[in-house]
């Protein structure tokens, strides 16, 4: 198995680009987003991709999502307890998605959110956490793909001490991202992005050229380390 250590320290810009070795599949190609903005900009420009977002605006606070369920294409798996609506800081109006229960510990539970079809890339911001330092948070795909999270204030609190974004492009089509914690910071979630291919298949040229797009204007290349 090959994966990145969670705390690894980025350059100060829009985006990296990072080559991971992933088991029985040829090597995948991704950028690791620092910021919702550039992510978006990623997206847009892009009319290859087919972009979603699910900011939970159009249920009422209180709303659980069981552990397990799907809804609007997404299935959500907790470690403990259940997803649970509530408002809050937030990205788009006017909701958060937090934890059903205090026994979540982010340094120990883990959300996963799965996707009806494999899709290309993922991002999610975290306006409601005091967890900025770079990597307090990770995303890992299911096919080895991990970035970590990044300082990343929520509109209107610019310069304070709140708020994160972790996201990623690949070439390599992923079908579930998992999201861990390495700080003892709670945290709210909001805007989470996803982007399949408008084809079924997605066809690599398209997605590198994407990739090699993002990296001639935002990124820096990296090298990831690998442990057994």
């Amino acid at each position: 198995m090959t994966s990145i250590s969670p705390k690894l320290a980025f350059a100060a810009v829009g985006a990296v680009f990072v080559t991971f070795s992933c088991p029985k599949t040829a090597p995948a190609t991704t950028i690791i987003f620092q910021d919702r903005t550039s992510f978006n900009q990623s997206l847009d420009s892009d009319p290859s991709l087919i972009k979603t977002v699910e900011g939970w605006d159009n249920l009422s606070q209180g709303t659980i999502i069981p552990s397990g369920s799907t809804l609007n294409g997404i299935t959500y798996t907790l470690t403990t307890g259940d997803a649970a609506i509530v408002g809050g800081v937030n990205i788009s109006q006017f909701n958060n998605l937090f934890f059903s229960t205090l026994d979540f510990l982010p340094t120990r539970d883990t959300i996963t959110f799965g996707f009806e079809q494999p899709i290309l890339a993922f991002g999610i911001s975290l306006p409601a956490t005091f967890g900025i330092a770079t990597g307090d948070y990770f995303i890992e795909t299911d096919i080895g793909d991990v970035a970590p999270s990044f300082y990343d204030a929520p509109p209107g609190a610019e310069g304070k001490d709140i708020g994160a974004f972790a996201g990623l492009i690949s070439d390599q089509p992923f079908s579930s991202v998992t999201l861990h914690g390495v700080a003892n910071a709670r945290y709210g979630m909001d805007d989470l992005t996803f982007a399949k291919s408008i084809t079924d298949v997605p066809e690599p040229s398209t997605v590198l050229g994407l990739l090699s797009l993002s990296v001639l204007s935002l990124g820096l290349p990296l090298k990831r380390r690998n442990r057994i």
